[in-house]
């Protein structure tokens, strides 16, 4: 992998390698486990990254990734938060967090990306209540909550562009999110 300098899609899912070559800096889009997160440094031009077992050591500093649209992590983030450097990707589009463990601080951070359309929790999210302040996720679409079984309320007071929500295995959500029947495109 020494000469891949035009090399713009990478999979790496369930391949050991710890370090990308040096020579591989036109990625656009990693799929890998957490271990190569510490070649991210240079690839400026990511547009799509998938990080797996990420564990709670996970601190890798990717603020710099400014092109990137679309950010999958899958694993337990330390302390369930998420990276601080989170709110400086204004170009995601698609978020995607499997069993991070995250609770209504890392949901704060996500909701203000302005450009966020697409945001699942597949076990992610760890707190009884989900609260949607006025102003936060301006532009999304589609929310999707998977197996959130602590989540018993969610309330809004945004989300004006919402098409799409999808709630499943949330199995002490009783009612229906207050103040989701105000939602014109649902």
């Amino acid at each position: 992998m020494s000469s891949f300098k035009l090399l713009t899609v990478l999979n790496l899912w369930f391949i050991e390698i710890n370090k990308l070559p040096s020579t591989v800096t036109n990625l656009r889009n990693l799929r890998a486990d957490e271990m190569i997160s510490k070649s991210l440094a240079k690839l400026e031009q990511m547009k799509s990254l998938e990080l797996f077992d990420v564990d709670a050591s996970f601190a890798v500093k990717m603020s710099h990734l400014l092109k990137l649209q679309k950010l999958a992590l899958s694993g337990r983030l330390a302390r369930g938060k998420l990276p601080g450097w989170t709110c400086f990707l204004t170009s995601l589009k698609q978020v995607h967090l499997i069993a991070s463990g995250i609770a209504q601080d890392s949901l704060l951070l996500l909701s203000s990306l302005p450009g966020l359309l697409h945001l699942g929790l597949n076990a992610a999210y760890r707190e009884k209540e989900m609260t949607f302040a006025a102003g936060s996720f301006p532009a999304l679409q589609t929310l999707t909550l998977l197996e959130s079984s602590n989540l018993g309320q969610i309330s809004r007071e945004c989300l004006a562009e919402l098409h799409e929500l999808v709630l499943d295995r949330c199995t002490k959500l009783a009612d229906s999110p207050k103040g989701m029947e105000n939602l014109t495109r649902l």
